[in-house]
């Protein structure tokens, strides 16, 4: 509709009918709602990067030779816990899920992600990835750590979507031994308690 306004002016005025509104703005929430699970699958894969390369710290005590396995097997699992959002397996542990940061369930070198009904600590989870078929998946013997974080019913925004949905990611880290390499210089480490070096000299005269 356009009027004649004062002074030779004009406006135009622009009905929209209350459905198309409606479902533009549903339109509008559910991008909302999809987006903000975006944001939590990407936050995900941030709590299991961090389990996983805090957890890789941990593997120089897993020598059978001059380490202590089971003691390494316990502090790789407790620092990749530290770092992955699991607030029922390590409640001060650094890093927080966007929303509902108890909602996150990490396990450990397991064959599958975990699910409803499912234990909270892991039992029965962790340690079933047995890649080398032993009958062993601590991550001493596989020479790897495996996360795998299941973002528990994701919240949505507005909740328009008809479905609920469970973010899930993992991240591995793997102890290879080196059979070759080239262009490493030896390293070097001060030692704590250095010595006074002394020199004597001794002085020749002659007649």
């Amino acid at each position: 509709m356009v009027a004649a306004g004062s002074a030779g002016t004009s406006w135009s005025r622009a009905y929209i009918r209350p459905e198309a509104l409606h479902n533009a703005t549903r339109r509008a929430v559910v991008v909302l709602d999809i987006g903000n699970l975006y944001v939590h699958q990407k936050h995900a894969q941030t709590l299991v990067d961090a389990g996983a390369f805090a957890g890789a710290t941990k593997f120089v005590g897993c020598s059978f030779q001059f380490g202590d396995p089971d003691a390494a097997n316990g502090a790789i699992n407790a620092m990749a816990l530290n770092y992955a959002g699991d607030t029922v397996r390590d409640p001060a542990t650094r890093n927080l899920q966007v929303q509902e940061p108890a909602d996150v369930r990490i396990v450990l070198n397991s064959d599958r992600y975990w699910a409803d009904n499912d234990p909270l600590n892991g039992w029965g989870l962790d340690y079933t990835q047995d890649t080398d078929g032993d009958g062993a998946g601590d991550p001493c013997n596989e020479r790897a750590l495996d996360v795998k974080g299941t973002d528990d019913d994701a919240p949505l925004l507005f909740g328009f979507l008809p479905m609920v949905i469970d973010p899930k990611r993992k991240a591995r880290v793997e102890i290879r031994q080196i059979k070759e390499q080239s262009g490493m210089l030896p390293w070097a480490c001060p030692t704590s308690s250095p010595r006074p070096s002394s020199r004597s000299s001794s002085t020749r005269t002659s007649t």
